[in-house]
Parts: C-alpha cells; sequence; structure tokens
C-alpha cells in the first residue's frame, strides 16, 4: 500500500509517531492541516473514485476513545466496550457494512496512541471487582 498524500494535523505532525508513519512513505505530499475534517468526509465525496486513490490522514482524536459496545455485540460480560484508532479499512471486502459508513475513501489513523491505553486502563479498574480476573491485559507500551 502506498499513498501519494498524507495529510497530517498541526498538532501531531511533528510528534514521533507521526514522523514514523511519514517515513514509510517516503514520496508522498506531505500537508499540513488543522483538523481531519477539513479533508475526511466532507460533503459530495464519490467514495468508488476517491477509492482508487486514497490519501492517508494523521490526526490526534480528542475525545470518545472507549466507547459502550452496542447491544448485541457484546462478548457476554455486562460490561462491553470497543475503540477505533482508525477509521476507514485497507481492505476492500465486497460483503462489509462499514464500506458506506462515511463518505470519504481516505484512511484516518489517530496516532495518541497513549490515550487510548489510559482510558483503557480507566475503564478496567472502573469495572474491576475484588477476586475477580479482568480477560484483557494490556502492556504498557512505550510512549513518544
Amino acid at each position: 500500500l502506498a499513498f501519494d498524500t498524507i495529510y497530517a494535523e498541526d498538532e501531531i505532525i511533528g510528534t514521533k509517531k507521526a514522523q514514523e508513519i511519514i517515513s514509510k512513505f517516503r514520496h508522498a505530499k506531505v500537508t499540513s492541516i488543522k483538523r481531519f475534517g477539513e479533508v475526511f468526509n466532507p460533503s459530495n465525496q464519490n467514495f468508488r473514485i476517491q477509492k482508487t486513490n486514497p490519501a492517508l490522514i494523521l490526526a490526534k482524536k480528542q475525545k470518545g476513545f472507549v466507547l459502550d459496545a452496542p447491544k448485541g455485540f457484546g462478548i457476554g460480560d455486562q460490561n462491553n466496550y470497543y475503540f477505533s484508532h482508525m477509521y476507514n479499512c485497507l481492505y476492500d471486502c465486497s460483503y462489509c457494512f462499514l464500506q458506506g459508513m462515511y463518505n470519504s475513501a481516505n484512511y484516518l489513523v489517530f496516532v495518541n496512541f497513549h490515550d487510548y491505553q489510559n482510558e483503557i486502563e480507566k475503564t478496567i479498574k472502573r469495572h474491576k471487582k475484588p477476586n475477580r480476573k479482568i480477560p484483557l491485559q494490556l502492556k504498557t507500551a512505550q510512549r513518544d
């Protein structure tokens, strides 16, 4: 997978993680933006045309790191959550209902992984009960 264009939010463009990702696409044109909404999912985009040459967007997620799973999508416990550090998918499966979720075919990656990790850890602690094992354990990741 190669990208001709990479958009990166001003706030994160200089971070170690953003620079690490950008360095993998040496021939891509990098454009600084204020917020990812400038280029991701605006109206009047043609998903199929854009899918032929999508851009990569690097951004910082501001809130909503850990979300309640919709009813019926849990794994058996009363507290089920999900998180998404990326919008849109690298694959193009014809059966996937996510294909029409956004008008944009660009790939949006939130690079502030440590914020996700902190919120996941808080969520686990909030629901941890004495003598109860938590099925999800997180390794501490190296921070930027």
